[in-house]
């Protein structure tokens, strides 16, 4: 063969493997490979969605993510974890966290348009921890609905079993695609009432001209879902999904601590709590999440200023909020009360002690009310009236005295008459009840009559009748009017 034709054979066989490149397998077919000269590699998947399923080892680059944080590895089946490097060094050096959106505690993603995934990590109010080991999920749900009761409440029976904890009395639900005579009012949002079983809710719309078409509706879908929902963790350690009532999806939470779900006409992060991130509602699939937005802090603070009388104290993450008594009263309390304090404005005052009797002991300066007067304290355990006003009767009652003979210079038994509240440093006042001026012993006579003595003991009256006369006097019976008055 000349050379040119060798020169030809040689260029038609370079030809050929141009055209034919063969692809290597490098982990059977290379080893020590430097791409160091490479003008560029691209040794990860890029997308903006994690998948769902993925092998230990596994790695994603996630382009939607925050630059320094678009790194995901698989490091659990089907669980990813974004990667934040090493420790930091110097002025944004070394590969550690820059912004709270590589931190991976916590880190909200969502896995699908109906699956929203939060990583596993630790949140802390006050003293307290709670730790999530594992991934938590917050799935949407729809249930196709197989048949319709009829009746004044609907109650609706599933295909499946709705999960526990998903639905809820009181809940509102959407229900869409429904179709049968009688039935187009059914597709709107429905009141949860209650439910019969795993796979019934009954619901609080009137089904009686309802002739549903089975498995026409779904429970949990609705053509116009549109809203915001919040995660956070709550004060109790609950990774919580507060979703608007108006949307009317079902959510579904699971995890080793399964989460919670609620609805709320207004939702937002609750007080106290730690919050995760907010989520839009789109309408896509009859309900669907998104737009997930990372609310974590990687520093944040809540300061509390204590306002006129109040006192805040901190301890151990604890804050106590009480009075400061040099200003604020308490009730049951001694106060001592300073300045100018005016009540004119009051509806009403009542300034001192009410009691029907005096109390023991006092100081100079205290008051106590006894309707109708008012008494002071003048000197130690020393009450004294100070009102100045008009007497009132402290008790009062008839007595009826004896007819017994009563001898010269002798006096009949004390007739006593219970009387409450009478001391003994009162005065009776009394009078007969009728003229007793023709009743033997009481008759004006020369050799002269019977004398009245009344005196007063703790809470009684007495009355004793003495005969000063020189012979024996048998009296007549009458009866007295009596009164105290102080």
């Amino acid at each position: 063969m000349n050379r040119p034709t060798r020169y030809f054979l040689l260029a038609a066989v370079a030809g050929v493997a141009c055209q034919a490149q063969t692809q290597i397998n490098l982990q059977t077919q290379s080893k020590n490979n430097n791409f160091s000269g490479f003008s560029s590699t691209t040794p990860f998947t890029v997308g903006t969605v994690l998948p769902s399923t993925c092998s230990v080892g596994q790695a994603f680059f996630k382009s939607n993510s925050t630059a320094g944080a678009n790194w995901y590895a698989c490091v659990a089946p089907n669980t990813w974890a974004v990667q934040s490097g090493g420790s930091s060094s110097g002025s944004g050096g070394g590969g550690g966290a820059i912004s709270s959106s590589q931190i991976t505690d916590f880190d909200p993603q969502e896995t699908s348009g109906s699956i929203i995934t939060i990583a596993p990590g630790v949140y802390r109010l006050g003293t307290a921890s709670y730790a999530y080991t594992g991934s938590t999920t917050f799935t949407l749900m729809q249930y196709p609905i197989t048949s319709v009761s009829q009746g004044s409440q609907a109650t609706l029976t599933l295909s499946g079993n709705w999960t526990n904890g998903s639905l809820h009395s009181g809940d509102t639900i959407f229900i869409n695609g429904a179709t049968g005579t009688g039935c187009a009012g059914l597709n709107a949002l429905q009141t949860i009432v209650n439910s019969p079983a795993q796979n019934q809710v009954t619901i609080n719309w009137n089904s009686s001209s309802c002739a549903y078409t089975a498995n026409s509706g779904s429970l949990g879908a609705n053509p116009n879902a549109a809203g915001l929902g919040y995660l956070y963790g709550d004060y109790a350690g609950n990774l919580t999904l507060d979703m608007p009532a108006s949307v009317g999806l079902i959510v579904v939470g699971a995890g080793a601590i399964v989460p919670i779900t609620i609805q709320e006409s207004t939702p937002g992060f609750a007080t106290g709590s730690v919050p995760i991130a907010t989520v839009a509602i789109g309408t896509s699939g009859n309900g669907n999440w998104s737009t997930l937005t990372d609310a974590r802090a990687f520093m944040s603070t809540d300061s509390m200023v204590a306002g006129a009388g109040m006192t805040i104290n901190e301890a151990g993450g604890v804050w106590t909020v009480g009075i400061d008594r040099s200003l604020v009263p308490e009730l049951g309390a001694g106060n001592t009360w300073t300045g100018t304090n005016d009540f004119s404005a009051a509806a009403s005052t009542a300034p001192m002690k009410v009691t029907g009797s005096a109390p023991q002991s006092c100081i100079v300066g205290q008051f106590y009310f006894s309707a109708p007067h008012t008494y002071a304290c003048t000197a130690a355990n020393t009450w004294t009236q100070v009102d100045g006003g008009s007497t009132s009767t402290i008790a009062s009652g008839s007595a009826t005295l004896g007819s017994s003979a009563i001898a010269s210079g002798s006096c009949a038994s004390a007739v006593t008459v219970s009387a409450p509240g009478v001391a003994t440093t009162d005065t009776i006042q009394f009078t007969p009840n009728a003229d007793i001026t023709a009743v033997t012993g009481y008759a004006p006579v020369a050799t002269g009559g019977l004398a009245i003595y009344p005196y007063p003991t703790s809470n009684n009256v007495n009355f004793k009748v003495c005969n000063p006369t020189g012979s024996s006097i048998t009296p007549g019976v009458i009866a007295l009017n009596w009164r105290v008055v102080r």
